[in-house]
Order: C-alpha cells, then structure tokens, then sequence
C-alpha cells in the first residue's frame, strides 16, 4: 500500500470479514469531521470522555476509547500524531489535537479511495512543526472554488501553513487602483481563511514592502515613488547576466527615502494585518532588492556603503508594525547573507528569517547560513521550490526540472535533520521578475515536488528513489507508473497511461500531458528555429525544402497545442490569463516561422 506522507507504524491484520462497520458515530474534533462522518451513519455514538480528541465509526454504541501509545507523547512536534484502529466493529482515530484526527481521518480516506479493506493500526506524527505552501500571483488568478480545492489537497497531505502572496489581487480599500480587476473581495479573503482554518491550515499572508512592488510602481500615479531612476552606468552597454546588467527594472523597489512611499505601502500591509486577524505570522518579503542606493536622495541619507544599514532600517520598521498587532513577522534572507555579525545584531531577534535556497547543490551555503542565524539569536525557516527559473535551458519554460526539484526538497530535509529547523516552506512561484517575465511552468505541473515535500516534512528520512511510482499510486490511483524518467518518449507513453487509467486528478494528469508535450515542442521549435537563416541565403532548394519540411512540422504541433493548452488554463483560470499563457509559449515562435516561410 502507497501512502503520502508514509505511516512510520502501520500494522496489517489477518481478517477474514470486511471492514465496513458504520451507524454509529461520534467525533469532537470540528465541524469539518461532523460533516465527513455523517455519512456513514447518523446515530450518535457514546465515547467514555479521556481527554483525547477522536472520531468513531462504529457498529456498536457504547465506546471506550483506547490509550495513546508511547510514541504520540506531549511533545510539541507530535501533537498532531494520530492513532488510527481499524477492525471488525469499525474505526477509531484518537489524538492530542484535532488536527491529529482529520490527518488519521485523511488516511482513511487514501485507504478507501482504492477500496483497501484494511484491518489493524498506524501510530503516526511529524517530524516537523512547520509545512509551510507557498502561491503567489503575479501571473495567474485562479477561480475561487479552485483555491478552496488546492488547499482541500494541501489538507491532504498534511501541509499547516499556506504563505499567500496576494500581489495586487488583494482587496485594498485605501488604495483601491493598486488592486487588479480580477481580484479576490473581502469576503472571499475571509472564506479563504475560515476554509483553511477548518483544515487547520494558517493562512500567511505576504505583502512585499520595498522590493517585488512591480505591480504598484507600473502604475503611472505610483511611478514617481521608485527607487532606480535610471540605467546604471556600465563600461560596456550590456552585462553578462542572463537578466541584464544588476537585474535593472526601474519598477522593483520604492525609494527608501521617500515617507509618500512608506506611506503606501504602510496602509498596505496594515489593510493585510487586519485582513488577517488570526494569522500569527505576516511574511515582509524583503528579497531581491538589488537597486538600493540607485537615487541620490538615498544616497545622501545613507551614504555609498549604507546599503545594509538602509535594508535593515527598513525591516524593522515594518517588523515593527507586525509585532506591533501581535504577530511574528518573516523576511526572505537573500539580502541579510552579506550582513557583518554587528550588522545582524541591529535587527529584532523576534524577525523568523526564512532562507531560500533552490538547488541541493546549496547544501553547504544552507547550513552555513542556518548556523549563523541561529546563533546570531533568529528562528529560522527553509524554503524549496517546486518550480522556478531554471536557467537558459528552454523545456523547462513548460515542465519543472523535476530532478533538480526533487534534489532541492532532500537537501532541506537533511538541513533539517542535521540542525534543528522546524521545517520549510514549499514555493511556488508563477514567474520570473515579477510583471516582465513569462509565467514558470503552469500551476498544476507542481504536485510531484510538492507531494514529495509533505513527505519530507513529515518524515525527515523520506527518500526520493522510488517516490514517483508511490506518486502515481497515491496521487492518481495508477500502479506500478515510473513517471517522469527514461527517453522523451519512454517518459511521454508513461504520462499517457496515467492520463487513461487515471482514477483520480484526471486534470493534473491532463495538464502535465499537455505541458510535457509543449516542453517537446519547445526543442523542436528552437531546433528548427535555428536552421531558418538558410531560408534566405543561396543554398539548394533540396536543403531549403529539408527546412521547410521542418519548420511545418513544428507549425502542425503548434496548431495542435494552441488550443488544447488554452483550454487547460482557461478551465480554472481567466481567458486573459489563458491568452497570456498561450502567447508567452507559442507567439514568438509563430512569428519567426512566418517571416522566414513567407
């Protein structure tokens, strides 16, 4: 039997009736549980109380509740374990918190889900305290029933904190056109989080404060509020980064010198505090603030090596006002790596700083950076990614470089492991620089990394051999389905199979069907791309017939995946999301062809 996350106890007995005990119930672990038991029966069973938080389905009425084993101590870690006994008379699920009894209930479900007829128990807990998943939307704004569905499977698999970063589909009051068109109202912001809160996920919001504020400073009434007034001086007019010389996009940052500018983004976060009142968390942003010390005002205020001093200024100012309502802030901790120790000793230690690292090729900076952190007297939180910028390499525009996302996952793990770290957060993220990029890989193409990470979480000693076939077991209802390794094609078939036999997810399997083969045509179109000069030049008309040939090909599969990508975006997403995910993957390519062929 496949599950995800993976019982650490699970004990199988011998039975030779089935499991289907129902009529009795009896849960005092919410609302949510009440609704999910009542439909196995509708007679209100009667518990012996011991302090246990449960839920029962029985075929008897009377119940005494059995002991919690050794293992599910009092500890803080393990308050959401569970023991789950299941037997001819039925199904009990005890715990010390409520969330232990839906995380045994959602077993239950896995196990019925491909009609096991399971007798015996599972004893179960976490190795870590915080499973954290994180959206933006900068590209994107999914349906609302879809949001409500993402966190029913963040649920799922055990995942407690959901890090929103609204971007501008929050709904401010003050500074209303800051807000887009499609946006979420107040109250959907509020039934976003009682949805969660019944699945006892925390909703985190995250506002961004001096950086990423692309989609404020745009806006031509907010423009004057910037920070990089103009393009650095170089010696030669280009740079030799893939994004252009020190990242330059004059819409990133508010000028930190400028109080019209706090002033903003101030009200901002304040309208996102009061947002969420239930919240113990507000994440700051803070990350990639590269343009500071770009206007002379800033310049004058703090000087040419004030930088850090200007950054850490910022932070806490804004930590300030966080605490200041009664919640613990977090910052991303790119900009902190370069801090001297007595320049870490200027922030508030109360600040979780939450270190980013993408590859498990960071292993070393990893524990580096958490050692010194720690020491330096924060709490500290990793984050991996699902998918993000992959480099130059042009399949992964369409498809996460699953190998590479996997890796990043075992590497937090083992930080984790090693030093302490109370878990990590799970990034998802839709683009690249905020407004001037195209969209990552789309939305559905992450829950093979993400799946992996709640595992991981879970159980700090996972490991990633193997975790593709338990994937398609758990996640799709498909046996025995080695996804995502071998040949271009030998990969491709096995996506196929999952799409035919699916039992469950059929979308998801339908999006990373669609997105692979775009990932295919992405190579070929560059291929070709490549060759079309000839087109113009005095060759054979053997060899310009070769191209041509070529060059159709690659129209025919453009045609063919037009259509059938924008129906998978538009299902769950805007048609002007889906128009924009269409054009990012396919207008280029089409507009090369037809110069050349024409």
């Amino acid at each position: 039997m496949y599950f995800i996350p993976q019982p650490k106890f699970i004990k199988e007995q011998e039975h030779t009736s089935s499991n289907t005990a129902s009529g009795y119930i009896a849960t005092n672990a919410g609302a949510l549980l009440e609704g999910e038991l009542k439909r196995f029966g509708s007679s209100a069973a009667c518990v012996e109380d011991c302090g246990l938080y449960y839920a029962i389905l029985s075929s008897e009425k009377s119940i005494t509740l059995p002991e919690l084993p050794a293992e599910l101590d009092d500890s803080a870690v393990r308050k959401d374990g569970f023991y789950l006994n299941a037997g001819e008379n039925g199904l009990q699920i005890v715990s010390r918190h409520p969330r232990g009894v839906l995380y045994g209930w959602q077993l239950w479900k896995q196990l019925a889900a491909d009609e096991t007829n399971f007798f015996g128990t599972v004893i179960d807990y976490s190795d870590t305290a915080f499973r954290a998943f994180h959206m933006d939307m900068r590209y994107g704004f999914p349906k609302f029933e879809r949001m409500l569905s993402i966190i029913d499977e963040l649920s799922a698999y055990r995942y407690n904190k959901f890090i929103l970063e609204y971007e501008n589909r929050f709904p401010y009051q003050k500074h209303t056109d800051i807000t887009d068109p499609l946006h979420f109202t107040p109250e959907q912001v509020g039934e976003i989080q009682a949805y969660a809160a019944q699945r006892f996920i925390e909703i985190i919001p995250l506002q961004q404060t001096i950086g990423h504020l692309e989609y404020m400073l745009k806006l031509p009434q907010y423009y004057h509020l910037r920070e990089m007034r103009n393009f650095p001086e170089t010696d030669k007019p280009y740079g030799f980064n893939s994004v252009g010389f020190k990242h330059y996009n004059d819409i990133d940052e508010i000028c930190a010198s400028n109080e019209d500018a706090y002033a903003v983004v101030e009200s901002m976060l304040d309208e996102m505090i009061i947002a969420h009142p239930d919240s113990s968390y507000v994440h700051l942003g803070c990350d990639e603030a590269w343009n500071l010390l770009s206007c002379k005002k800033c310049i004058e205020k703090f000087g040419v090596n004030g930088a850090n001093r200007l950054y850490a200024g910022h932070i806490n100012r804004m930590a300030g006002k966080v605490l200041a309502a009664g919640k613990t802030p977090i910052v991303w901790d790119d900009m902190l790596r370069h801090f001297t120790d007595s320049e870490l000793e200027q922030l508030d230690k109360r600040i979780v700083i939450m270190i980013w690292l993408y590859y498990e090729s960071n292993y070393k900076l990893a524990k580096q950076l958490t050692q010194r952190l720690c020491n330096a007297g924060f709490t500290v939180i990793g984050a991996a990614a699902s998918k993000c910028g992959e480099g130059p390499e042009p399949q992964y525009l369409d498809m996460p470089w699953y190998e590479l996302r996997m890796g990043n996952v075992n590497m937090w793990g083992r930080v984790c492991a090693e030093d302490g770290i109370d878990g990590f957060c799970m990034t998802v993220w839709s683009n690249y620089s905020g407004t001037i990029a195209p969209p990552h890989p789309f939305f559905d193409t992450i829950w093979y990394p993400v799946l992996f990470a709640a595992e991981k979480m879970w159980n700090l000693d996972a490991v990633s051999d193997g975790f593709d076939e338990r994937f398609a077991s758990s996640f799709f209802g498909v046996e025995g389905a080695a996804l995502f390794h071998g040949s271009t094609a030998t990969r491709f078939k096995c996506i196929e199979r999952v799409c035919r036999e699916c039992k469950r997810h059929s979308y998801e399997a339908e999006v990373i069907r669609a997105m692979e083969l775009t990932s295919i045509y992405r190579l070929k179109a560059l291929a070709i791309g490549r060759e079309l000069y000839k087109l113009n030049m005095d060759v054979t008309q053997a060899e310009k017939n070769i191209i041509r040939n070529r060059a159709h090909e690659v129209n025919a599969m453009r045609e063919e995946l037009k259509p059938l990508v924008r129906g998978i975006v538009a299902k769950y997403y805007s048609e002007s999301d889906a128009d924009v995910f269409v054009r990012s993957r396919f207008d280029a390519d089409e507009a090369l062809m037809q110069k050349y062929l024409s």
